[in-house]
């Protein structure tokens, strides 16, 4: 991992060692789970890191083809128990960006110009197009509405805990973190 890391500084970025695929390793069934797929190449590339009160790190990993997934993990501290968690994956963001550029490339390309008219038959075309728009909206939907109830499921047990253990400041930093993630599903 990087050398001289100052303590709530980030490092520059890095290549990725044996150590870090080892962490993506550690939360490649979160990750799995979180983006709806299953990698069968996965590799870390490229990482940075922030000396908090245990590591941030925020890793490139290459999931085949030209396809790269972005992991911001938390490494707690061993004298803790070391414990590594998936905090966000920045991939199912990049996926729904792409089918929407694809589809305003089709709405630009469908519409045929008077030389290419009947070189192409629009009726299909727009068909094809609705239902790409549909299952990318249905996929949307489902992300959505998996992340609320996975971080409302979370949110409750916290703040169970947090009722029977009301000074506890671990357990006040995660149930902010997770607020914070509730933000971002909507």
């Amino acid at each position: 991992m990087a050398n001289q890391v100052p303590c709530g500084g980030w490092s520059g970025t890095e290549d990725a060692t044996e150590e870090t695929q080892k962490i993506c390793e550690a939360v490649k069934d979160q990750v799995e789970k979180e983006t709806n797929q299953k990698y069968v190449v996965y590799k870390a590339v490229k990482y940075r890191l922030q000396v908090v009160a245990g590591l941030k790190l925020t890793i490139k990993v290459f999931a085949g083809e030209e396809d790269y997934i972005h992991l911001s993990v938390f490494q707690q501290l061993p004298c803790n128990g070391g414990k590594v968690e998936l905090v966000n994956v920045k991939e199912v963001l990049r996926v729904m960006r792409n089918i929407d550029d694809r589809i305003v490339h089709s709405l630009n390309t469908t519409v045929p110009t008077v030389s290419f008219s009947g070189k192409v038959d629009a009726s299909e075309t727009c068909k094809q197009l609705y239902e790409t728009m549909m299952e990318a909206h249905l996929t949307r939907d489902k992300a959505i509405k998996s992340c609320i109830a996975q971080t409302s499921e979370v949110m409750g047990q916290l703040r169970e805990e947090r009722a029977k253990d009301s000074d506890s400041l671990v357990l006040l930093r995660q149930l902010r973190k997770e607020q914070t993630k509730g933000e971002s599903c909507s």
